[in-house]
């Protein structure tokens, strides 16, 4: 039987709810939208994994098929959570150059994650 957790504040700082047997958090989850390398042609998966994690500490990523300018391209999907709109915007910006996109997609979400 779950009983409510009072504080968790030391492990969760974000925490802004405690719901009986779930630690619940409201925060903002962004996307980043990364195409092939525009020379090669190709997702460039590691080097965009450690760009990404020399600025935070967890990530989670997806291959996806896209759509740029009508064609169809392998990307990547690197979704963060808990990091600062301006960190994320120079995450993309470091991702734009470092793998030579032309862009780098951005979304921003307000949600509710549950540690369960």
């Amino acid at each position: 039987m779950w009983s409510c957790i009072k504080t968790h504040w030391d492990i969760y700082p974000k925490i802004s709810q405690v719901d009986c047997g779930f630690i619940i958090c409201y925060t903002m989850i962004y996307r980043l939208f990364v195409g092939s390398n525009n020379k090669t042609h190709k997702v460039e998966y590691v080097k965009a994994d450690k760009i990404v994690a020399s600025k935070v500490a967890g990530f989670t990523t997806y291959k996806s098929k896209g759509y740029w300018q009508g064609k169809a391209e392998n990307s990547y999907i690197i979704e963060l959570a808990n990091v600062k709109n301006k960190d994320v915007l120079t995450i993309a910006e470091l991702l734009r150059i470092g793998l030579k996109q032309q862009a780098v997609g951005v979304v921003k979400y307000n949600s509710k994650m549950r540690f369960i």
